[in-house]
């Protein structure tokens, strides 16, 4: 009897350790999850089902990536997960890395070297234009540096990347930023009482702020609580002229207080190319349901000259949606996803 458990102990071992391959070789490479409640998707792209979620800390195996996406393996189920919240740990990751990515070159003065790479985290030091600081990882929109015995992480639009890689592009790039209502023309009220006109003007200004820290010139139909007519405001893009106009709105349907989720829209054709890019990074960034980019008839749009955009960021008609979008966490994850889309875009479109 004993005999027998013996070998019933020793098959089921090599079962269990052959099964470590079954879903394909990772050769040592994992991702770290960097954010919590991140959705794991059946193929690479929110229109894939959700089959579960990982945390923030927790590590799995690397099997495989596809533009914004990476594959995993699930505890034996392959998955998708947003490249963009993982950080990709690389064995070996001193071989066949090319010499001409382990240094990189400072763009600007007081760059944000962070802890995490994230916009949210902590800084731990300003690095300035020149600097040059050794790579020790890589990740979609960010590098893990090492900086006087410590490492960090910096966003990669502020550094000068290898010769024939793309650099900064929003860099000298004119973005007329437009907040949606002002003054008397308080736009949606919200469930708790508060003027869309109000967050319109908060992530505008962060997103100003970003923007210029990218090196891009931003221009504001509006930097405070007023009253500017539409056609003033078209007016003024079309006298300057800028690369992007991005006008930034809050939606509301209080007949349907559980409608949620992100759209842009666009009125020429040429840009719905934009309108699609800016879409995608926002659901990536947020994680907020789809509703589409889409063609709509806007006179912020209809008689621009410029590139023209009009962003509906989420409802604030629905209790659960408002309360997110008034923390500062998610308007910098709004941002972000902003951001990324414009670098897409202008890269694209080099």
């Amino acid at each position: 009897m004993k005999k027998r458990y013996i070998i019933l102990f020793s098959v089921l071992l090599l079962f269990i350790l052959s099964s470590n391959n079954i879903i394909g070789e990772t050769n040592g490479n994992y991702v770290k999850v960097l954010n919590n409640n991140l959705n794991v998707r059946e193929g690479p792209g929110t229109n894939y089902n959700i089959i579960a979620q990982v945390h923030a800390n927790e590590s799995y195996p690397y099997l495989d990536e596809v533009e914004e996406w990476v594959k995993i393996d699930l505890n034996g189920q392959e998955g998708w997960i947003a490249s963009e919240f993982v950080e990709k740990i690389i064995a070996n990751s001193n071989q066949n890395t090319g010499e001409e990515l382990h240094i990189v070159t400072i763009e600007q003065s007081k760059v944000h070297i962070r802890k995490e790479p994230s916009t949210q985290s902590e800084i731990i030091r300003f690095a300035q234009e020149g600097e040059q600081l050794t790579v020790l990882g890589d990740m979609d929109k960010w590098l893990k540096v090492e900086l006087d015995g410590e490492t960090g992480f910096i966003y990669k639009s502020f550094i000068k990347l290898s010769p024939g890689t793309k650099g900064n592009v929003l860099k000298d790039k004119t973005i007329m930023v437009d907040p949606g209502h002002g003054g008397y023309d308080v736009g949606a009220i919200s469930v708790s009482g508060h003027y869309e006109k109000d967050l319109t003007l908060t992530t505008s200004s962060l997103l100003k702020d970003t923007l210029e820290t990218l090196g891009a010139r931003v221009i504001m139909t509006r930097n405070s609580d007023e009253f500017i007519r539409l056609g003033s405001r078209v007016s003024l893009s079309n006298l300057i002229n800028p690369d992007v106009f991005i006008s930034l709105h809050y939606n509301s349907f209080p007949e349907a207080a559980y409608a949620k989720g992100i759209s842009t829209y666009y009125y020429n054709e040429q840009d719905r190319p934009l309108a699609e890019s800016v879409q995608k990074h926002l659901l990536l960034s947020t994680n907020a349901d789809d509703r589409n980019a889409l063609y709509e008839n806007l006179q912020v749009l209809r008689h621009n000259q410029s590139q023209a955009i009009l962003l509906e960021l989420g409802f604030i008609s629905n209790h659960e949606e408002e309360s997110l979008l008034k923390t500062k966490e998610y308007q910098l994850l709004l941002v972000e996803g902003i951001i990324s889309g414009l670098n897409e875009y202008f890269t694209k479109k080099k």
